[in-house]
């Protein structure tokens, strides 16, 4: 009885949530009715409203249950007006990680008023460049059919945006995306080349507990944006809210500087190293000899503990012992880890936030951790501070990351914050040098032995390479290389502390016919500048330091061919920008030598001079693309 009575309440629940009601839009008669855009009539289709809500830990009422969980509630509704608007009738709603979806309704309406629902069968799995998303078509579709689809899905992970397009490539009458949020949860929105017509409706950044807030971003009659901006890469977009940076669950509202410091200063996670004493005694440093000591620990760890390319600060690092043990760690738990070396030997050490990936001072009105994205040490030997970056193979004692920036920071002390600028350095050396050698053309295959040496931080795989096993060397030097080429396999590689010996095979370069052989030699950086660039730029360009890239091509002329034609040569010097190129080709002893030089030599460029980076780098995919003719010597 007790499990027929338990069968029967199990079906109850299933068919109620089987028939709980859709909350679906209001459908505009006028909408409905009208058969084209009245401003562009050759616009095949219409966003009528778009919206995201998200719930972040708080209780709601409305047709999903309460939750602890982050909810995230979209809806949308799109007139189509021609059969070339039929491909806005499929969607593809983009599937992560650790995310269930609740619940996906979509439904045609038809020009005469008529409704057909989405049948749940037809919405399947599909795969896009390794991505996963839920699909459906609308059913019945015509034009003059409007179109309307929901969907909410629930996930545990820690409250981010998701991407969200403010833009499409049709125009849209209206979009929004509101964040609900509660439990005295801290956030800020920030955007990337934001446009003008969206506005903060409500600008309070702090929450108290127990209220429930919500931060709004609305737009009207917005523009459609162009089809190859809308790319895979969130980045060619650049409308979206990138994320709510945030993440505190205090007692209280972080209302000054020093309310942080009990949060993020990293003393649980610092524990001091007995084993710093027999790395300095092996090292010949007594410990006495302070400055040799900094020098000599934060080489050990630069030279003993992978950094493993990740930034970012979440403010839970591994314990400085973890990290010894995994000999492998991020750029918190590599500083961590050299802090608890330094507090054995009885040196004071602080950590030091800074923002790397945007270039600026600290909000002082705002004292939130989250505006941060990178730690440094701040070492004090008597009245002296010396500043130190582990995550960083080459740095030295006061050259962090920066270069030759001067970077605003905020240092961690036990009751107080001090304000500091990280110190200017001269180490501006930052390159690659590679020699390339083309040998072995086949039909459209051709070898190649290069050779590189390298300084700073613009090889990031040879950086860590030392600290790999031999499989994962090779599944990196792959990655490296396929960064570049699309087709291309590697035979052979050697590693040393600065330099990079590969080889390997790469297709369609070359084309062999009967009587020609047509080659393009500039087979390295290509993915580095296949960039779309869009109409119009909201920021400024942000590299992450000045840099120099050369590469030699070396092209034996082939026996029994004479040259037809070669690339032109190019160069490009903007001043104000800091941008130079420069390619170029040579004869010499039967042999072609190609050389390449790259130079950025600014870390930041007003967007005002989009015109000239444009031009730099439409410049190098031009150069990209050339190639050598070679043409049969007929005796």
């Amino acid at each position: 009885m007790r499990r027929i009575l338990s069968l029967i309440i199990v079906l109850y629940f299933l068919i109620i949530s089987g028939c709980a009601k859709v909350a679906w839009m209001t459908i505009d008669p006028i909408q409905l009715a009208s058969t084209e855009f009245s401003e562009h009539p050759e616009i095949h289709a219409y966003i009528l409203h778009k919206q995201m809500d998200v719930w972040a830990f708080g209780r709601k009422v409305s047709e999903v249950s309460p939750s602890r969980k982050v909810i995230y509630e979209f809806k949308e509704q799109r007139k189509i007006y021609s059969n070339e608007g039929m491909k806005y009738a499929t969607i593809n709603i983009r599937d992560f990680k650790r995310s269930s979806f609740l619940k996906i309704v979509a439904r045609t309406i038809h020009p005469d008023g008529s409704i057909t629902e989405l049948d749940q069968k037809n919405i399947y799995d599909k795969k896009i460049d390794d991505l996963k998303f839920k699909s459906f078509t609308f059913p019945d579709v015509t034009p003059g059919s409007i179109l309307e689809y929901q969907y909410n899905y629930e996930t545990e992970s820690i409250v981010i945006i998701k991407p969200f397009r403010f833009q499409e490539s049709v125009p849209l009458a209206h979009v929004e995306y509101n964040f609900h949020s509660a439990r005295g949860l801290d956030y800020l929105l920030s955007y990337r080349n934001k446009p003008s017509y969206i506005d903060l409706e409500n600008t309070t950044l702090k929450l108290a507990i127990g209220n429930f807030n919500v931060l709004s971003l609305k737009g009207d009659d917005v523009p459609m944006i162009k089809d190859e901006f809308l790319g895979a890469s969130l980045e060619r977009n650049a409308m979206e809210v990138l994320a709510v940076l945030a993440r505190f669950s205090t007692e209280y509202v972080i209302d000054s500087w020093s309310d942080m410091i009990p949060y993020i200063n990293y003393k649980d996670e610092i524990k001091k190293i007995p084993e710093t004493t027999q790395i300095l005694n092996d090292a010949g440093v007594g410990e006495n000899q302070s400055v040799k000591v900094l020098e000599t620990l934060l080489k050990w760890v630069q030279d003993n503990i992978e950094f493993n390319n990740t930034r970012g600060l979440n403010f839970s690092p591994k314990s400085s012992d973890k990290t010894l043990i995994d000999r492998i760690g991020d750029n918190e738990d590599l500083a961590v880890l050299l802090m608890g070396m330094l507090q054995e030997v009885g040196i004071r050490v602080y950590p030091v936030l800074t923002r790397f990936y945007t270039k600026g001072e600290p909000v002082s009105s705002f004292p939130y951790p989250y505006q941060f994205d990178h730690v440094l040490i701040l070492a004090e030997v008597g009245f002296d501070k010396y500043y130190l970056d582990p995550s960083v193979s080459f740095s030295k004692i006061n050259e962090p990351y920066w270069k030759s920036q001067d970077v605003a920071g905020v240092v961690l002390k036990r009751k107080e914050i001090e304000f500091v600028q990280t110190p200017r350095s001269n180490y501006l050396d930052n390159s690659e040098v590679s020699s390339h050698r083309i040998s072995g053309i086949d039909q459209n295959r051709i070898d190649v032995q290069s050779e590189i040496q390298f300084s700073g931080v613009r090889l990031d795989y040879p950086n860590t390479f030392k600290q790999n096993d031999s499989d994962r060397q090779k599944e990196r030097i792959n990655n490296y290389i396929q960064n570049d080429l699309t087709n291309a396999v590697v035979d052979t590689f050697s590693i040393g502390d600065e330099s990079l010996s590969i080889s390997y095979h790469a297709d369609n370069y070359s084309m062999k016919t009967k009587d020609r052989i047509i080659i393009n030699p500039n087979i390295f950086r290509r993915q580095d500048t296949s960039v779309i660039w869009d109409d119009e730029r909201f920021s400024n360009f942000y590299y992450s330091y000045p840099l120099l890239t050369k590469d030699t091509y070396i092209l034996p002329i082939p026996e029994g061919y004479e040259i037809e034609s070669k690339p032109s040569d190019y160069i490009y010097e903007n001043e104000n920008s800091g941008l130079y190129f420069y390619s170029a080709s040579k004869v010499s002893h039967n042999s072609i030598i190609v050389t390449r030089e790259k130079n950025i030599r600014k870390r930041v460029i007003s967007r005002e001079l989009y015109k000239a980076v444009n031009d730099y780098y439409s410049l190098i995919m031009a150069s990209d693309d050339e190639e050598f003719i070679f043409k049969r010597i007929i005796e």
